[in-house]
């Protein structure tokens, strides 16, 4: 069976062994797609999307390929880490971008253009790498540290800025 022309696909999984299919690179037609593993970690290969991406993980989300996502993309890890920095500088987020996590667990997320954060709370530190501007359309809530780096690029947290809650240091 062939998957080639599948335009959106959803894939839940409640057992704590579930992995990703090894084939999703080779959906060149993939425009959305929503992944929620309730009792494991997330690992995306490489990927590439037209729409949005949805990412709900009873365990770590990270990445073993560069993602591109031309629409919004959100990850959820529940009490878990978010790494998306792996193949960062190849990582490609066009979209808003939501992260939320809880406990006392990081979230860092490389783009190799701009970034825009939409609403998000995060667990403890929250650590972004953009290779274009940085901006919100969504408050920010990060307990620990927050670092934001945007090479020569702008860096703007003030759409929402009476919002936003950073209460450890921010660099």
């Amino acid at each position: 069976v062939t998957h080639r022309f599948i335009s959106a696909a959803i894939y839940r999984n409640t057992n704590a062994g579930a992995v990703l299919p090894t084939n999703l690179a080779s959906l060149t037609n993939l425009r959305n797609l929503s992944i929620q593993f309730d009792n494991a970690a997330i690992t995306f290969p490489a990927l590439t999307l037209t729409g949005n991406l949805s990412a709900i993980a009873g365990g770590i989300i990270s990445q073993s390929g560069a993602l591109t996502v031309a629409g919004t993309s959100s990850f959820s890890a529940g009490s878990n880490a978010i790494d998306l920095t792996t193949n960062g500088a190849s990582n490609s987020f066009t979209g808003a971008i939501t992260l939320s996590n809880s406990g006392a667990n990081a979230v860092t997320l490389t783009n190799n253009r701009a970034t825009l954060l939409a609403a998000s709370s995060v667990g403890n530190n929250l650590s972004i790498i953009s290779y274009g501007a940085i901006s919100q359309s969504g408050a920010l809530t990060v307990p620990g540290t927050s670092s934001f780096s945007a090479g020569s690029n702008t860096i703007d947290l003030t759409t929402n800025g009476a919002s936003n809650s950073f209460t450890g240091a921010i660099t």
